[in-house]
């Protein structure tokens, strides 16, 4: 008996030294030896700490199986685990996914062993405690990577080099070994950087990102490597370019990576991060240089406030040898959220070679990538010009450096817009062929406008055109100048796609983000994200309209009751700047910044805009916003609508006064005011006739803008001005195109011979777009969601056709002149009824309802 107890003994007291070890063996030694965590043994406590569990765990199988049937398969295993400790300690880099297995193993013997359970239930002071212990540690080193939730937990760490310098580009590398025979279930890979990556698995191309975002925030981006993996050595590959500076489309930050892989099969799953481990290089042949000046104007510099880089490669440059990365103080932000719009689109393009004059025209504008491939006779310099076409300057322009004769390929990290390229050999010769990898947002065709006018057609073509190139990661300005985020900008480009691009999903970010930047006085950042910090006081009193029309193309509520709050603040804000009449007046009480009222947008003000008339644009735009609110508020809370809807009764006495008191004085409401405040509805019908007629009927108003133009098209729309319509669009947007424009202009004035604007490329001016469906053709939403429906046509030409994909499904819409007789035609998928207006030159404007899907209308005309 003695015998038998000294033996349970013996054993009782193994199996404690075993738990003890076990214990010791995952946590002391990140304590006791934290100076072997040096960059050059690292993580080597993590790794011993894993062999003395293996050894510890082979002890005790060698006490309790006395038939050693389980002992032998650890000493069959053994060298896989020293083997993976011996390649972790001399290439740091590379991870290795045997240990799962061996957790899988070990969990498995200890189950199979009836004397464990038995000699557990034996230990009668601390044995429940010291199993309960060793099932925690089991769950916590076997399924602890299973409570891994993306943007929740991030095992990764932000990292960079040890010198963070702006305008740095820079290439981290990690291997991870994958045993033969694994069966991958899947591998998401989450990644974000400061500025931008690009990312490679086994030198094949994955994606670029992330998003732009402000500086307080950060989109990650998500993936399925699955399958880029193979059993054997992966290279996980990351290029990351940190501009370092301000710029219209970011604001300046220090560079960084942050990333993790998490390795599921079928019988493990383990996440690798981002950390000190992570090789880190500056590219070979890469370059910091800094804007670059050419011929008095700029080409990569400052563009307003912001700042472009040129890319500079030497080819010729030895590849620097790697170190470890530097893990970021910075920790995890707890506002990274992942990327809430889809992947973009990106598409090789054929390569093009040079022409004689050292040429390519693509043939339409490009937005994205170039690819540079080239075949020198010996040392060499390039420099390449990207151009809106031949007659612009070009704004970014690319250096290459080729050491000798031989071929070389290069891919730009840096976008590019351009139609044409310009190339010039300052050293040597050779050939160069150049391609695009072309990015653009996956936006679903749902819309169309056809038009027995041709011109009418390509007017609309050409904006849709601009419209789809414009559309990155957010509405942006100029794809090629700013790539700015602008509040008016996105609030018509928003309108545009309604009838040909659906911008449903960039508008929603688009308001969001707009929101997230308001300051405490209620104002929000009117370019965003952006380090300008501008409010442009216009643009302020847009969002709300913004949010409207948002909420009448897609019946999105839920947004509304979101953001409504952000807009009644920003509305609110103004009340300082109403003077004792309670009118906006910036003259007499300006409490904001002078460079903020400066940027009011409306057409580039010129000298003979005047103060007063500054202020009535003002206030025609801040009751447009009472406007807007009342009517969101309708729909949600009845006692703020009326609220808004007394002021607005206020304010518009109050106009009508002081407009009627301007034209008895004789005084006048200029041009951009005039407009304003006839679309905004605040004077009435009469003295709205009034104005115009003083000023539109009786003399030719011009606005250089396209984007204000469409203001313009509204008010004469309203005032049935049908003339006017007619000549503006001919003479505005079919004066571009008479002038060779392939997307539209910024600016455009006919009244100026071989008129050049700053941009050439601006989504802001594609008015047709929108104008052409909505009001030629005639179909607009009368309530959210399009559940009615409003189709007032404009005859203009012999016969116009739209169709739009709305949220309540498809609408088709065909008038035309025919035979004498007016026909029109409606078929629709949508369940709504249909107010149809007819055109007032055919039956004076009158209104006829219906619920069909189908239904077809012909009327004589009138002599």
């Amino acid at each position: 008996m003695s015998k038998v107890k000294s033996k349970k003994s013996k054993v009782r007291i193994t199996f404690s030294v075993y738990l003890v070890l076990l214990t010791a063996t995952a946590f002391i030694p990140s304590f006791i030896i934290p100076f072997l965590s040096s960059q050059r043994i690292l993580g080597f406590e993590k790794y011993i700490s894993f062999s003395l569990l293996y050894l510890t765990v082979g002890i005790f199988t060698f006490f309790i199986d006395r038939k050693r049937k389980i002992f032998w398969w650890y000493i069959l295993l053994s060298p896989l685990v020293f083997l993976e400790v011996y390649i972790r300690l001399i290439n740091h880099n590379l991870d290795i996914m045997f240990t799962p297995y061996l957790n899988l193993v070990i969990a498995f013997v200890l189950t199979r062993q009836k004397s464990v359970l038995k000699i557990i239930l034996k230990i009668k002071k601390y044995g429940n405690l010291l199993f309960l212990l060793f099932i925690v540690y089991l769950m916590f080193t076997y399924f602890n990577d299973f409570t891994y939730l993306p943007g929740k937990i991030w095992k990764g760490k932000w990292i960079w080099s040890h010198q963070d310098e702006k305008d740095q580009f820079l290439v981290f590398e990690k291997k991870l070994l994958l045993p033969p025979l694994i069966r991958l279930k899947k591998v998401p890979l989450t990644i974000t950087a400061k500025s931008i990556y690009r990312l490679y698995i086994n030198n094949k191309f994955v994606g670029i990102g992330p998003g732009p975002i402000d500086d307080n925030n950060r989109y990650f981006d998500s993936y399925d490597i699955t399958k880029y993996l193979h059993p054997g050595i992966n290279l996980i590959k990351i290029e990351a370019y940190n501009y370092g500076d301000d710029s219209h489309f970011q604001k300046k930050q220090t560079g960084g990576v942050l990333a993790q892989i998490e390795i599921n099969s079928l019988f493990f799953r383990t996440i690798i991060g981002t950390d000190k481990t992570w090789l880190v290089s500056q590219d070979s042949g890469w370059i910091r240089t800094g804007p670059k000046t050419a011929d008095g104007k700029t080409y990569g510099g400052e563009i307003g406030t912001s700042v472009l880089y040129d890319e500079v490669f030497d080819f010729g440059v030895q590849k620097r040898g790697f170190n470890l990365s530097d893990e970021r103080r910075a920790k995890i932000e707890d506002n990274l959220f992942p990327r809430d719009i889809p992947a973009l689109d990106y598409t090789k393009t054929d390569m093009k070679k040079v022409d004689k004059e050292g040429y390519i025209d693509f043939g339409e504008m490009m937005v994205g990538y170039p690819i540079i491939s080239a075949k020198t006779d010996g040392p060499a310099k390039i420099i390449i010009n990207y151009r809106e076409d031949e007659k612009s300057v070009g704004v970014q322009k690319d250096e290459f450096i080729f050491p000798g004769r031989g071929n070389f390929v290069h891919q730009n990290l840096g976008r590019r817009g351009f139609r044409l390229v310009r190339i010039v050999w300052e050293k040597g010769t050779g050939e160069i062929e150049l391609g695009v990898e072309t990015v653009r947002f996956p936006a679903e065709k749902i819309g169309d406008f056809k038009s027995s006018d041709d011109l009418l057609n390509k007017i609309y073509v050409l904006g849709e055109k601009t419209l789809k190139l414009a559309m990155q990661d957010q509405f942006e300005d100029s794809f090629i100048h700013e790539r700015s985020q602008y509040l008016g900008d996105s609030l018509v480009d928003m309108l545009y796609g309604f009838y040909s691009y659906s911008p449903q999903i960039l508008a929603r970010k688009a308001l969001y983000q707009f929101a997230s930047s308001q300051r405490k006085d209620g104002l929000i950042e009117t370019v965003y994200p952006s380090s300008l910090n501008q409010t442009i006081i216009s643009y302020e009193l847009m969002f709300n309209t913004f949010l409207k029309y948002y909420y009448l193309y897609t019946g999105d509520l839920d947004t509304v009751k979101d953001l409504i709050g952000n807009g009644e603040k920003i509305v609110k804000s103004f009340d300082k700047l109403k003077n004792e009449q309670g009118i906006i007046d910036i003259g007499t009480k300006n409490d904001l910044e002078m460079g903020e009222v400066l940027t009011f947008w409306i057409d580039h003000i010129s000298p003979g805009d005047t103060l007063p008339s500054i202020n009535l644009s003002l206030n025609a735009l801040y009751y447009q916003e009472l406007d807007s609110l009342s009517y969101l508020y309708s729909f949600i809370d009845k006692k703020k609508e009326s609220v808004f809807e007394e002021e607005k009764k206020i304010l518009s006495q109050k106009l009508q006064v002081l407009v009627s008191g301007l034209n008895k004085s004789q005084g006048k409401v200029e041009g951009h005011a005039a407009v304003l405040l006839i679309n905004s509805g605040a004077l009435g019908t009469e003295l709205e006739s009034e104005i115009y007629n003083t000023l539109f009927r009786q003399m030719k108003q011009l606005f250089v803008t396209g984007y204000f133009n469409l203001f313009y098209l509204l008010a004469m729309e309203k005032m049935g001005d049908v003339d006017g319509i007619k000549s503006l669009v001919k003479e505005h947007w079919g004066g571009m195109l008479d002038r060779g424009a392939d997307t539209v202009w910024e600016t455009y004035d006919p009244r100026v011979e071989n008129y050049l604007p700053g941009s050439k490329t601006h989504a802001w001016s594609a008015a047709p777009t929108y104008f052409l469906p909505a009001y030629v053709g005639g179909v607009r939403p009368l309530s959210p969601g399009w559940s009615k429906i409003l189709i007032k046509p404009i005859i203009i030409g012999q016969s116009a056709k739209t169709e739009v994909k709305t949220p309540c499904g498809k609408i088709y819409e065909k008038w035309e002149i025919k035979d004498g007789n007016f026909d029109i035609t409606v078929n629709k998928t949508c369940q709504g009824e249909v107010s149809l207006v007819l055109p007032f030159d055919i039956e004076k404007g009158k209104q006829i309802t219906f619920t069909e899907n189908s239904f077809h209308l012909k009327i004589p005309l009138s002599n």
